[in-house]
């Protein structure tokens, strides 16, 4: 995956920290939880089900983000001491194999700094940099099967045209499943709970040795493009 290569609409985080009450929202979704270092409850998340939050100190903050009591993610906060930018530090340990994928992403913030309270506000990303294992992808097109194995195990195995599959490494309930409308295309749907959140179009150019990603998200109609590159 050539990180470069993405166009993305703006990704806008909302975070606040104040009277020992942590939230965040991003997309629609969101929690809101006391920052007291213990794990609280989630409903409606199909990824985590947990979440503890601890302050670190004036301008840091450390989230744990667990699914049945398995730690999924560990991300770290930290707003520069103009309160003007955040770097978020994500590890990953959600995967098939559970080896961690750390991923360090960049943020400006919109708007003025709040007073006492430099973490809080509306975030714009920036930029992010992570392991070259997390950026590769295998694809395996055999007769009429197709699998993509991703970062620590992830992916499915699906018939092309045939029913969804089982999508490891996402949401218990994610499922994916593909069609081929020519030689240089795969289309892929993803499913989580049985309705479809994303659509993926695969096209492999004339070069032999590039694919364009466009991937549409159904909840917002957000599209995503990126350039995956062959090693």
């Amino acid at each position: 995956m050539d990180l470069a290569s993405i166009e993305r609409p703006p990704e806008i985080k909302t975070i606040s920290l104040k009277g020992g009450v942590f939230a965040r929202a991003a997309q629609g979704l969101g929690f809101a939880v006391k920052a007291d270092g213990h794990a609280h409850g989630l409903s409606r998340d199909n990824y985590v089900d947990a979440v503890a939050v601890t302050v670190l100190g004036p301008r840091q903050v450390r989230e744990i983000d667990r699914l049945h009591g398995k730690v999924i993610y560990v991300v770290t906060y930290s707003v520069s001491a103009d309160g003007r930018t955040m770097t978020e530090q994500v590890v990953d340990f959600g995967r098939p194999d559970h080896q961690p994928i750390p991923t360090t992403s960049t943020w400006v913030r919109i708007g003025r700094v709040e007073a006492g309270s430099p973490l809080s506000g509306r975030w714009r990303a920036t930029g992010a940099t992570t392991t070259r294992g997390h950026r590769t992808h295998v694809f395996t097109l055999v007769g009429e099967r197709f699998s993509s194995t991703g970062p620590g195990g992830s992916g499915y195995d699906a018939i092309i045209g045939g029913p969804p599959v089982p999508d490891k490494g996402d949401a218990a309930t994610a499922q994916a499943a593909v069609t081929m409308p020519d030689d240089h295309t795969i289309v892929e749907r993803g499913f989580v709970d049985g309705a479809q959140t994303i659509t993926k179009t695969m096209t492999l150019l004339p070069d032999g040795r590039s694919i364009r990603v466009v991937m549409k998200r159904l909840s917002d109609s957000a599209v995503i493009t990126w350039m995956l590159r062959r090693e």
